[in-house]
């Protein structure tokens, strides 16, 4: 078994790795002999052997294969001292790349194994308290710090949150970001965008209930551009309830107008109607504007705007004919953009889009397309069985192809 990620490999361990263990360790530790290695590296896989229970009998090892001589960036096994009701890994990262960011890709590697490929529950993670480098990648990789060792080594846990069910397969339920369609033609790309930063994104049409949108458990809602104006007699509407589901709320172009007017403010038709990339002079450079310039160019689309923020917020940006480029109430945690974060002619609009994220939301980043991928691959043969077969109407336009070659991978020619 292995996995690829970039110039991270993650494999079977192997006898010469045992004696490239005890040679690449770091000169700050105190020196390790292969002898010392094998018996470390051993211990690890009988704790491996004995609480897999058949998921993951093997102990995985991290390895940099970007320079010569191969960097060993850290190793995991299922270690049965921490919990004997249910099976976790243990990282050990010890030896992190320095300096490039391998170990923090190597614990979010490990993390996304442990929790989409096995469907483990949670991970615990160890270093050396003096390796400060280690220390970052487990924190930057996903991990929080809830106790020391004897020593004073710090121990680092990731939960992946309530297990649910589906089709018999018992998978974590990852953080999700439900997206309010309200037919800007840009909506997919914000999804697409979202799910860019391993956050699972899913995109409702503008009028579905609170309740819905409750039940779906998001971290954080956004609201699409559109056509329509506010003030139109059937423009769609947002239930206010959104605003208070104790999640934040990014509204984008008629996102943000449309917040403004349902939460006291004033949009009204633009002197000067704005189209194409405009400079963006930012008012702060924190929260969801954190580490973006002072003036960006950003791309607008938009005949009317807010020229008063409702009550409690305040404006982050403007342009010359735009007063209100964005808004924040950073207590509600209701924020608003008038400019296309999503578009790659927004320069620094990657950097808006995952300050929301990681920043406002919280995210982890704890989703990838290729475990998606495997998870409905599984959830198709689950529901189709041994012996079922599928009729599959194929336009050949995306959704169907991408059905089509998923229920191939599922049940072949069946």
């Amino acid at each position: 078994m292995e996995y690829r990620t970039g110039e991270i490999i993650l494999r079977a361990v192997t006898e010469e790795d045992i004696a490239e263990v005890a040679r690449t360790w770091p000169a700050d530790h105190h020196p390790l002999s292969e002898a010392e290695a094998r018996d470390a590296i051993a211990s690890m896989r009988g704790n491996s052997e004995r609480n897999a229970k058949g998921r993951l009998c093997h102990l995985c090892l991290a390895v940099c294969q970007a320079d010569e001589p191969r960097t060993i960036l850290g190793w995991c096994g299922l270690d049965g001292r921490r919990s004997h009701t249910e099976p976790e890994i243990f990282i050990l990262l010890d030896a992190p790349y320095r300096g490039r960011g391998y170990g923090t890709l190597c614990v979010k590697e490990l993390l996304r194994i442990a929790t989409d490929e096995f469907s483990l529950p949670g991970v615990h993670g160890g270093c050396d308290r003096h390796n400060i480098a280690s220390r970052r990648a487990m924190e930057k990789g996903g991990m929080a710090q809830y106790g020391t060792e004897e020593n004073g080594d710090p121990l680092f846990r990731f939960r992946a949150g309530p297990l649910i069910r589906k089709g018999g397969i018992q998978m974590p339920e990852h953080q999700k970001i439900v997206i309010l369609d309200f037919g800007g033609q840009y909506t997919q790309l914000i999804a697409r965008r979202v799910r860019e930063n391993r956050v699972f994104s899913e995109v409702v049409p503008w009028n579905v209930s609170v309740e819905d949108v409750r039940a779906k458990k998001p971290v954080g809602v956004i609201l699409s551009g559109g056509p329509s104006s506010v003030h139109d007699a059937d423009a769609p509407r947002v239930d206010p309830a959104i605003y208070a589901l104790g999640v934040p709320v990014l509204g984008i172009c008629y996102g943000m107008q449309l917040t403004a007017h349902l939460l006291g403010g004033r949009v009204e038709k633009a002197a000067e109607r704005e189209y194409g990339r405009v400079t963006v002079r930012m008012k702060e450079q924190a929260g969801l504007l954190e580490g973006m310039s002072e003036k960006s160019s950003c791309w607008m689309s938009h005949t009317w705007q807010v020229v008063q923020c409702p009550p409690g917020f305040h404006p982050l940006a403007e342009t010359d004919n735009c007063p209100v480029a964005a808004m924040a109430n950073e207590e509600r945690r209701v924020f608003g953009v008038q400019f296309h974060p999503e578009v790659t002619h927004t320069d620094e609009g990657k950097r808006l889009i995952r300050n929301f994220l990681y920043n406002i939301c919280g995210c982890v980043g704890d989703w990838t397309m290729d475990a998606y991928a495997e998870t409905a691959v599984r959830q198709i043969r689950d529901a189709v069985g041994e012996n079922g077969t599928v009729l599959l109407a194929l336009s050949g336009g995306v959704d169907s192809s991408v059905a089509a070659a998923l229920i191939y991978r599922a049940i072949g020619k069946r």
